[in-house]
C-alpha cells in the first residue's frame, strides 16, 4: 500500500491506497471488505462523493475489525491494529479532498455523460 502511494516511479506521488487495500485485505478478511463495500455503495449512492464514500468504507472496515465478533482465531489485535493503521492512512491521504468538502468545491459524481 505504502508503494502504491508514494511511488518511487512516480516521484514518490501516487494514489490513495483505497483500491490497493481492498485488494489486499479480500484475501485476509473477506466478510469485512463485503462490510466495507456496503458502506461504500451506500454513501456513494447517497452523497455521490467518492471520496466521502472510501474515508467511510475504510473507517467501517477498522471498526468491523475491533468488533469482537470479527475478531476470529486467525487474525488477532495486531491484525486490528494494521487495519486501524490503513484506515488512518487512507483519511490522511484524502485531506485535500475533506479540504474540498468543507469548502463545498468537491465534484459529485454524475450518472450522465457530458456533451
Amino acid at each position: 500500500v505504502v508503494g502504491h502511494n508514494w511511488s518511487c516511479f512516480l516521484k514518490f506521488k501516487g494514489g490513495k491506497g483505497i483500491a490497493t487495500s481492498a485488494g489486499l485485505l479480500m484475501g485476509l478478511t473477506p466478510a469485512g471488505v463485503g462490510i466495507a463495500f456496503a458502506v461504500w455503495l451506500v454513501l456513494f449512492l447517497t452523497t455521490r462523493y467518492v471520496s466521502v464514500a472510501s474515508i467511510g468504507a475504510a473507517l467501517s472496515l477498522a471498526i468491523a475489525v475491533w468488533w469482537p465478533l470479527a475478531l476470529h482465531a486467525r487474525h488477532g489485535t495486531w491484525f486490528a491494529g494494521v487495519l486501524t493503521l490503513l484506515a488512518l492512512l487512507a483519511v490522511w491521504k484524502h485531506r485535500s479532498n475533506i479540504a474540498r468538502l468543507r469548502a463545498g468545491t468537491e465534484s459529485r459524481f454524475t450518472f450522465r455523460r457530458k456533451a
